[in-house]
């Protein structure tokens, strides 16, 4: 990646408190404006912390997609975070996609599972 004056922070998953199991799409990030050499790299953050309930679980995966709106979506292999449970969770992975949209998808189960958590990705501007 570039110095840090080229990167951007984009909030897929905004920060929020989820006390209920349910799957949460993260809103679409259009990568239009960023560096593809061959595929954007990325690092995807996830911080999850204030964590209870009885057998609570909290996956999250990036997906890519050519098209934006929620549709067309699928998952990118090698970018899921490590389950979380009862310990709070600070991660960061990396990988790559060839595709315009990314965005995260948060999924909590359990007996009244909470959790509060974002996720955000970090990209390399494109410079005009």
């Amino acid at each position: 990646m570039a110095t840090m004056r080229n990167l951007a922070v984009l909030e897929t998953l905004q920060a929020q408190a989820v006390s209920t199991p349910t799957t949460i799409n993260g809103s679409d990030m259009d990568l239009m404006g960023y560096v593809n050499p061959g595929g954007r790299e990325i690092k995807a953050i996830l911080s999850a912390n204030a964590i209870s309930g009885t057998s609570p679980t909290l996956d999250v995966k990036v997906q890519e997609s050519d098209t934006g709106g929620g549709s067309g979506y699928s998952d990118i292999s090698g970018a899921a975070f490590t389950q979380v449970t009862t310990v709070d969770s600070k991660q960061e992975i990396h990988f790559r996609t060839k595709k315009r949209y990314i965005r995260m998808v948060a999924t909590t189960t359990g007996t009244s599972p909470t959790y509060q958590f974002c996720g955000l990705f970090l990209v390399e501007k494109r410079l005009t």
